[in-house]
């Protein structure tokens, strides 16, 4: 036992050691192996390299198909992913492969005055293994608010090991140790704090020394607040256990379905050793599935009941047998050898049937009624009446950004004819969260003296959001082409413009009720194409040019179908949604000059629908939905207006602003956009 304590203590004070040293080397300056944007940081190729996300990072992805792998030399082999006391991460994604050096960990937290990561999300793709700690927590000022491990995470000596606080663990995948260490060690080993532990039905913790070990040579205070076992807890080694919660260590509460007819794993009883569970609850699936203990050398006492979680119904009426053994009437807190209560609504009696080996089995006489389940129809609908706003706020930005691309352009020419214009775009809309930047690139080409032709890229920057809508940054691009009937650009204008952009839409619907917060991504498409007839001329007696115009625009947002892929009891399948609109225009626009250098323009119009084809919001899932409609307050007479001043700063250079207003058709929304860009003739 010396002998252990010296190894465990050995490897400890290497760890620490191995820390502070990076500090002091320097090597917190923060190595790059992925991208950074904003407060996000990217790996999205494979790299050997140790990740240090730079200060300031909130958001770590590793995407699928990436392995991130730190390398295994004193100077900046600690972890593939380090996480310090300067680092405070919000989230913390895998999807792909995160790789420790072999004396070490993968992700590893810690730092002896902070360190976090506030949600670490092992997704179904991904995979966080070394031969020693996957995941560590090192200090107790470190901490991991919730880990969600739908993958796996394996290590050699542990999968999960903490020396300072986790708030919750989520297993829904794989955590497992694959080499045995003397009482140490576990799939899960605990020595400091973790409030809850909640393995799903396809959970599997699975240790070679033990599933979960609680206890510590370093705190004399370690505890586990709830562990929730609807999966498979278990050990393989020698004289191991499911759950070894050692000396004086605690466990609060202890709800389990493991047991029953031992056909399979989740069906065999869980083993624990050590100080019992303060509260145990079991859990009853069905007759062939229940939760069963097995305790070993088993001290202090434990409350029984009966789990909210269970099967309810007349169908859980009946005896399950040894649900407990190895568990005296005294740690029961009964000097008798029958206990008879109520928990949850279930009337029970616990019987000792075998004296000698303190085996109880459990009888229900009672249980409460079955709840109605899954999301009621009337909640889901109006979970989707709320989606519909929000999509409707997003259809109708799409729908000023498309429209609005079409009048850009770039007028300023020198001798070969090109013009290149660059700057930036500022717009928003009255119903939806924040403002849109983008930078702006439009070039175009004299073809003729009379006619030009251009095209546009329109890259975002940053992206509005309406309640529970993220759309991605993908640019938007266009083309368009304009014939003047005199140089002087007098008379007849004919301008044909299209732009579209292809992005990706991430929405979460809200709860209502019994609803539930179902998410999904789907491709979102905005088109527009016009055709717009003008006329120029000079206003007697004035120095202003007047141009009235008409044209025809068709615009076109469509959203994907798709089917929710969070982890909800009942997601939705949703149909295309679809929005073209045909819309005649009509107005006037103005422009006068000032010396040789300044310009002034405005405009006013109106804008009136002539054909509407809309979807209805179409989703399947829960027995009773209706369609949604999402052509609510329908305009179809709009106004438009804009005004603008250009300044030349030389012969062949041009600086200048503009602000557009418009009404859209929808929700009475109105949208803002503002330009500034600076033209160079060639």
């Amino acid at each position: 036992m010396e002998s252990l304590r010296m190894t465990t203590q050995n490897r400890k004070f290497k760890l620490t050691l191995l820390g502070l040293v990076m500090q002091g080397m320097g090597l917190m300056a923060h190595a790059t192996c992925g991208t950074q944007s904003g407060t996000d940081y990217t790996v999205s190729s494979n790299t050997n390299t140790s990740c240090v996300p730079s200060l300031g990072t909130t958001s770590v992805t590793v995407d699928q198909g990436v392995t991130l792998s730190g390398t295994n030399t004193s100077s900046s082999g600690l972890a593939g992913l380090y996480i310090d006391t300067l680092e405070n991460l919000t989230t913390l994604n895998n999807s792909g492969t995160i790789l420790g050096p072999g004396a070490y960990s993968s992700v590893y937290v810690g730092n002896p005055s902070g360190g976090r990561i506030g949600t670490l999300n092992n997704n179904r793709t991904g995979s966080i293994t070394n031969i020693y700690y996957p995941v560590l927590v090192d200090y107790s000022a470190s901490s991991i608010g919730t880990i969600n491990n739908q993958g796996s995470i394996t290590g050699g000596e542990t999968g999960i090991e903490n020396f300072g606080t986790i708030t919750t663990i989520n297993n829904s995948g794989t955590i497992s140790q694959t080499v045995a260490r003397t009482q140490w060690g576990g799939a899960i080993d605990n020595s400091y704090a973790i409030g809850t532990i909640s393995n799903a039905s396809t959970g599997v913790i699975s240790g070679v020394t033990a599933g979960i070990n609680n206890g510590s040579l370093y705190y004399s205070t370690v505890s586990i607040q709830t562990i929730t076992n609807l999966g498979t807890i278990t050990a393989s080694g020698v004289g191991s256990y499911g759950i070894n919660n050692y000396g004086s260590s605690t466990i609060g509460t202890l709800n389990n379905a493991q047991g029953g007819n031992s056909s399979t794993a989740s069906t065999t009883a869980l083993t624990m050793s050590g100080q019992l569970p303060q509260n145990y609850n079991i859990i009853i699936t069905s007759a062939t599935h229940y939760g069963q203990l097995v305790a070993y050398s088993s001290t202090g006492t434990m409350a029984f009941g009966v789990s909210s979680l269970s099967a309810t119904g007349s169908s859980v009426q009946g005896t399950y047998l040894t649900v407990l053994n190895g568990v005296t009437n005294t740690a029961l807190g009964t000097s008798g050898t029958s206990i008879t209560g109520t928990s949850n609504g279930y009337t029970y009696t616990l019987t000792e049937t075998g004296v000698a080996t303190n085996i109880w089995d459990l009888l229900i006489s009672s249980a409460p009624a079955p709840a109605p389940s899954g999301p009621s129809a009337a909640d889901t609908q109006d979970s989707l009446v709320q989606s519909a706003s929000a999509l409707r706020s997003v259809f109708n930005y799409q729908t000023a950004l498309v429209n609005n691309s079409l009048n850009y352009d770039c007028t300023v020419f020198s001798a070969n004819g090109v013009c290149v214009s660059g700057g930036g775009r500022f717009a928003m809309t009255n119903n939806i969260t924040g403002e849109q930047m983008s930078t702006l690139l439009v070039g175009s080409y004299k073809a003729k003296p009379n006619m030009r032709i251009g095209a546009f890229i329109d890259q975002n920057a940053t992206t509005p959001n309406a309640t529970g809508i993220t759309v991605d940054k993908s640019p938007m691009y266009g083309v368009f082409g304009v014939w003047n009937q005199n140089t002087d650009l007098s008379g007849y204008e004919v301008r044909l413009s299209s732009s579209w952009s292809e992005q990706s839409i991430t929405q979460t619907r809200n709860v209502v009720g019994t609803s539930e917060a179902g998410v999904g991504t789907a491709g979102l498409k905005s088109q527009a194409l016009s055709g717009v007839v003008s006329y120029a001329m000079a206003l007697p007696e004035t120095s202003w040019i007047a141009a009235p115009y008409a044209g025809v625009r068709k615009t076109k947002v469509s959203r994907g179908g798709y089917t929710e892929t969070s982890a909800v009891t009942t997601p939705l399948t949703y149909g295309d949604l679809n929005q073209d609109i045909t819309t005649a225009l009509a107005g006037v626009r103005m422009s006068k000059k000032y010396g040789n250098d300044l310009y002034v323009t405005a405009s006013a119009g109106v804008e009136q629908n002539i054909g509407s084809n809309i979807s209805t919001l179409d989703a399947s899932g829960v027995t009773g939905l209706t369609a949604t409609d999402f052509s609510a307050n329908y305009a179809k007479t709009r106004p438009v207006a804009s005004v603008g001043m250009s300044y030349a700063v030389a012969k062949d250079q041009r600086i200048s602003f503009s602000a557009m207003y418009r009404k859209e058709a929808f929700q009475s929304a109105g949208s803002t956009t503002g330009l500034l860009m600076y033209q160079v003739g060639l």
